[in-house]
């Protein structure tokens, strides 16, 4: 039921009207056009794109204005037919010059794994006008929709030991306002959302029934995942870190506090410029000799 509210609202809302879906389906886009990311280096704000947004009145200026801003009673033109206004001249947009003629810079520069997921999900859209290939990365995104709210309800049983107060939970998180505008639109934040609810469940299971090895791996390829979809990722390793420090002290396992420690400490050594510098040194050493 949460997922068909949740898709009904990604169907029915005009293009581009939710947050920022015109910078993240421009990401998706770039992405299956050049075979890389968009980078601060390059243009990346099509001309498809451009006069789409002028046509539905969403286009910023300079000053990052469009026909919404500062005026809440805008809204686009409805039409009486099938057919929006302006749908057939967006659709006239849809060709390879087009798409592949840059203007400006607009695209969202975050890590790739999110929009290699809808890219690929959405892949036979890829050659339809750029309506049809934005809610059809709607659609494809809506997959993470029902498991983002059973690990909301694993969380609640784990918290509560009630499936009814866990369901409530479900209920309270999942439509959440925010969380829902956002979650039916095409948004990198949905996946990091999702991750982010993972690393909760088994937080808590850690707590509740200590540490097993399976949940530290999972742990550790959840914020890799985490890191490869947001730069945010990284806030995850101290709160999971504390996790498994209430986990240490409650079940008293102070072998595997030291082990992780040596762990963590070892890491660090690795990933300092100094162990950087040391290894160039190493390196420029063996070359030498």
């Amino acid at each position: 039921a949460i997922t068909l509210t949740v898709a009904f609202w990604g169907l029915v809302t005009p293009a581009f009207e939710l947050p920022d879906e015109q910078a993240h389906l421009g990401s998706v886009e770039y992405l299956r056009t050049q075979s890389e990311m968009p980078s601060y280096e390059k243009l990346d704000l099509s001309s498809e794109m451009v006069e789409t947004q002028k046509y539905l009145g969403i286009f910023r200026n300079d000053l990052g204005q469009n026909r919404y801003t500062y005026h809440p009673e805008y809204h686009v033109d409805y039409s009486d037919s099938l057919i929006g206004p302006h749908e057939q001249e967006i659709k006239d947009l849809n060709t390879s010059e087009s798409r592949t003629t840059y203007l400006g810079s607009e695209a969202a520069k975050y890590p790739p794994l999110y929009y290699r997921l809808i890219g690929f999900l959405s892949s036979p859209a890829s050659f339809s006008n750029i309506l049809d290939r934005l809610f059809s990365a709607r659609l494809a995104g809506m997959i993470i929709i029902p498991i983002m709210a059973y690990l909301v309800y694993l969380s609640g049983v784990t918290l509560f030991s009630s499936k009814l107060y866990a369901r409530t939970l479900t209920l309270f998180v999942m439509l959440q306002p925010m969380l829902s505008f956002v979650t039916n639109g095409v948004n990198s934040d949905n996946l990091h959302n999702l991750w982010f609810f993972a690393l909760t469940y088994l937080s808590l299971q850690l707590i509740k029934r200590g540490i097993r090895i399976s949940d530290l791996l999972a742990l550790a390829t959840i914020i890799a995942l985490d890191i490869y979809t947001k730069p945010q990722g990284f806030i995850a390793i101290p709160l999971v870190s504390l996790a498994l420090l209430i986990s240490i002290i409650k079940f008293r396992k102070w072998k595997m506090l030291l082990a992780i420690l040596e762990i963590g400490i070892v890491s660090l050594i690795f990933a300092s410029p100094q162990w950087n510098i040391y290894k160039h040194l190493l390196n420029v050493a063996n070359q030498s000799g």
